[in-house]
């Protein structure tokens, strides 16, 4: 009874989370989908546009994560006086990064893909789509400062209804500067860029208004906007290594299209397919793991340790049993969505044999993300990047560069070996850190 409780009470937190997660995700696919209707500089330019903006995106989100069990401690604790200084600084603190990073998009973008060896059609469009981006840049770190709080005070709802708004409207909006509709002038790439930052404006304003309708005790006033040294110095100092975390997780699989590159297009192509599956289904427990973080953080707030180191284990306990089912799923279909992609016979016989370890790889892969949102719970940040660094960098990548490509020389397989292998380490190390801070508060 007190675990299905428990289980309850992170799914109503944790469910719309994973609905919005969801439609983030469809929000690339949109502007690739408009890219690729374009034409194929601009989905070519979208693609390199992407990999230069989403490792930015990935960490100013964790960074922006740091507010959640700051904001869910002061619930628990019955201190709604705290909240609204927490909302204030975090929104201080994002749009200042959003202008760094607005500026950075800007003046660099050319010489980045440049950098990268583009070829000069494809730069051309990379930098006007990231030109659109960088006008949204505020806006996103604003709406992910705005989520973040709203997720520490346990509400989630109003998010999935905008994040799910957000999608429907992206395409219209993205298509109609690109191909210009309605009288709009053609804008290409850069209409696709500039497509999604109006939507996270829009966004960001209708969450704001949620916030201060629904929350009126958490809306920050002119005096919690007012620059505070020492909140925004544990803000950021909480939140860098989640950020860090984050970009050094997913970067890992973009580094190894790359290893894999010299192997063939089969190779890579078939790597592609296994990961998106992977992705979508990553939103499961990275939907529980969010929602780990607030209601861990709101019971440490109260003061009850014991049920906030049962809700970890309910969650770790309901991600791996969603995993399973998944795994079965993954397995049973991996030839099927294996040819969604295609009809070449050497693609989807090698990524339905991929998706065997990918449905594998689900099972740490949940335990893992899980953990590390209860770990930020409890306000620890550090321990779970270290962990990740550990089992991504120097153990998943090198090993998987010596079974995929040197010894054995396994093709992606050996890759995909290494991934399992690195989340399982990745589990243990979690389980040994989220020992160590009990061991510590007790």
């Amino acid at each position: 009874m007190r675990l299905m409780q428990e289980w309850s009470a992170i799914w109503r937190i944790a469910g719309p989370l994973i609905v919005s997660q969801l439609c983030y995700t469809g929000m690339g696919f949109v502007d690739a989908l408009v890219g690729g209707r374009s034409g194929l500089f601009d989905l070519a330019g979208v693609a390199v546009g992407t990999g230069i903006w989403l490792p930015i995106a990935l960490f100013l989100s964790g960074l922006a994560y740091a507010a959640t069990p700051l904001v869910a401690k002061g619930e628990g604790r019955g201190e709604s006086t705290d909240a609204p200084f927490w909302v204030g600084q975090g929104l201080v603190l994002m749009l200042a990064l959003g202008l760094l990073a607005s500026a950075l998009l800007l003046l660099s973008a050319d010489t980045l893909l440049g950098a990268f060896g583009t070829d000069p059609d494809t730069r051309l469009a990379g930098t006007a789509y990231l030109a659109g981006i960088a006008l949204g840049a505020p806006a996103f770190c604003l709406f992910q400062s705005l989520r973040s709080a709203l997720i520490g005070l346990g509400q989630t709802r109003l998010e999935m209804i905008i994040a799910i708004s957000m999608l429907a409207l992206n395409l219209p909006l993205s298509a109609a500067l690109v191909f210009g509709w309605w009288g709009i002038p053609k804008l290409g790439s850069f209409g696709i860029g500039l497509g999604t930052a109006l939507v996270f404006w829009l966004g960001s304003a209708v969450l704001w208004l949620g916030l201060c309708r629904g929350h009126p005790e958490a809306r920050p006033r002119w005096m919690h906007l007012r620059f505070q040294r020492a909140r925004i110095q544990a803000l950021f100092s909480f939140g860098w290594p989640i950020g860090l975390a984050i970009a050094v997780e997913a970067s890992v699989f973009s580094i190894i299209a790359l290893l894999l590159a010299p192997l063939g297009a089969v190779a890579v192509a078939s790597h592609t397919i296994a990961l998106n599956l992977s992705a979508m289904f990553f939103m499961l427990p990275l939907g529980i793991g969010l929602a780990a973080t607030s209601r861990v953080g709101y019971l440490r707030g109260t003061g009850d340790l014991d049920t906030a180191f049962f809700s970890t284990k309910a969650a770790i306990g309901l991600g791996l049993a969603i995993a399973s089912v998944t795994c079965v799923l993954t397995f049973a279909f991996r030839v099927p969505f294996a040819t969604l992609y295609g009809s070449n016979p050497e693609v989807t016989a090698l990524a339905a044999g991929l998706m065997i370890f990918a449905a594998i790889y689900q099972l740490p892969d949940s335990v893992q993300v899980i953990a590390a949102g209860a770990l930020r719970g409890f306000e620890d940040s550090k321990g779970p990047l270290v962990v990740s660094l550990i089992a991504y960098w120097l153990i998943c990548l090198p090993g998987g560069l010596w079974l995929g490509r040197e010894g054995p020389a396994m093709g992606a397989a050996g890759f995909w070996i290494f991934l399992i292998i690195g989340l399982t380490l990745a589990s243990i190390g979690m389980g040994i850190r989220l020992r160590q801070i009990r061991r510590r508060l007790n």
